[in-house]
């Protein structure tokens, strides 16, 4: 695995959460996601595709995120999108040869068109195996339209309906200027949804700068810093912002007695009344135990 690929990490939402009236997804047996939607029923990653998931009893439905041009996120397995839409008949010279991740490919990529422009595509199914009697007829829909969907969905139930989306080689969105993590945090802070997002960092005051970790994980995000302590000579690890939350960083240097800098926050966006409570306690009692 290229570590780039480790960005592509799904991130949990239930879209339907914390509104009354529906039922939550049960605890007690193992979650039904759809991936791609009923792919093997409906051309993948349509509104069809998971509409059918969930009357087909999907717990989740699981949306593959991409960049437009004008950076919009869609909804497709790949940013290379000739084998599941018709672009190669409306778009003929808007075919392009790129690397992407390490892979040389050749077709034609989301990044290039406008979200107008991927409005007029129609899907299609990609396996030759597979029933084409649906291609031609489902629009490529947005992020935004897919939280609309199961939101739809799970009040037309009675249930939650999740989403678990996944960003789809977001590290070569990033350096193209079309960066996918910011918008999908944006799309669901937008719709008031509680996002946790857990992250790792590194007590500057404990790394006492071996970077035996940095030789283990091999995490993209754990590099070297100045030391802010101007007594000493040696870097200190750092995790950057690009951290998704796997923990390999960490478990790594616990796992081999190394370094107990490590440390595991989780950061809430959008925090229920309680959470927001249980803060300004925390702060409060922080701030009175400080010297003045």
């Amino acid at each position: 695995m290229r570590p780039s690929n480790l960005l592509a990490v799904p991130l949990l939402v239930l879209a339907s959460c914390g509104r009354p009236g529906l039922a939550p997804i049960p605890s007690d047996r193992p979650l039904v996601i759809a991936h791609r939607g009923a792919s093997g029923h409906r051309p993948e990653h349509t509104v069809a595709a998971y509409t059918l998931a969930v009357e087909m009893g999907a717990d989740f439905i699981e949306p593959d995120l991409v960049s437009t041009k004008d950076g919009v996120l869609v909804a497709r397995h790949e940013n290379d999108i000739g084998g599941t839409t018709d672009v190669a008949e409306k778009f003929p010279d808007r075919k392009a040869r790129k690397v992407i991740d390490g892979d040389t490919l050749t077709g034609w990529f989301t990044e290039d068109f406008t979200l107008a422009e991927l409005r007029t595509l129609r899907a299609k199914e990609r396996l030759p195996f597979r029933s084409h009697a649906y291609d031609g007829r489902y629009a490529i829909p947005t992020f935004d339209e897919v939280l609309a969907l199961a939101d739809s969905l799970g009040r037309a139930r009675g249930r939650v309906v999740g989403v678990y989306p996944e960003t789809k080689h977001p590290t070569y969105h990033r350096a193209i200027g079309l960066p996918l993590e910011e918008k999908l945090l944006a799309a669901l802070q937008a719709r008031g949804e509680r996002v946790l997002r857990v992250k790792y960092g590194v007590d500057e005051d404990v790394c006492n700068g071996d970077h035996a970790c940095m030789r283990l994980s091999g995490c993209p995000t754990l590099t070297l810093k100045d030391n802010p302590d101007p007594l000493k000579v040696d870097p200190v690890a750092t995790v950057i912002d690009g951290c998704v939350g796997c923990g390999l960083c960490g478990e790594n240097a616990h796992a081999a007695t190394l370094c107990p800098s490590f440390y595991r926050a989780e950061v809430i966006q959008n925090p229920r009344w309680h959470e927001r409570l249980i803060a300004a306690l925390r702060s409060t009692v922080l701030r009175v135990l400080q010297p003045a």
